[in-house]
């Protein structure tokens, strides 16, 4: 099996494993408090629409990322996700009124479902990066050794001698 083949594979395991957490970011955007009803060209749906999953297996830092790229979103509303996330003050005039402006209120709605929704994720993607560690590259597929590649935050003890077993 040559590089190219194990590289196309390695990725399409990883994005396997971070995909569930793309449906649930966007469906926590569909779901911002507004009084109008969700539209698919508002802002709501320029920001599920730009919400994407990105996959690294290049350098040291090969991984999966969730991002609500701003990028993606229409030319005036660039800095938007994070000013909806509570990341940046959002101010704008009422109804193009430039004499009066207001504050508006952050809906959070990316990291709270990234952190109930992560730790699986990350469980898989480690049991991915440990597969491809230790066998991808001979060509065997087989599963990780229990608590090889375990997060820090996952562990019981600061001095644990014994690696948990991994789900």
């Amino acid at each position: 099996m040559d590089d190219k083949e194990l590289k196309k594979r390695f990725r399409k395991e990883l994005r396997k494993a971070a995909a569930p957490l793309v449906p649930k970011v966007r469906q926590s955007i569909r779901s911002i408090p507004s009084k109008q009803a969700y539209s698919p060209d508002g802002l709501r749906g320029a920001l599920s629409r730009a919400t994407r999953l990105e996959v690294k297996t290049v350098g040291k830092q090969a991984g999966v990322a969730i991002r609500v790229d701003g990028r993606k979103m229409p030319s005036h509303m660039k800095s938007l996700p994070s000013m909806v996330e509570g990341k940046k003050r959002w101010r704008h005039p009422v109804y193009g009124n430039r004499e009066n402006w207001v504050n508006q209120s952050a809906e959070p709605y990316f990291y709270h479902v990234v952190r109930l929704a992560g730790p699986a994720s990350r469980r898989a993607v480690s049991k991915v990066l440990d597969q491809r560690g230790e066998g991808w590259l001979s060509g065997r597929f087989e599963a990780p050794r229990p608590g090889f590649g375990r997060l820090p935050q996952e562990r019981t003890g600061a001095r644990s001698a014994r690696p948990l077993p991994v789900e």
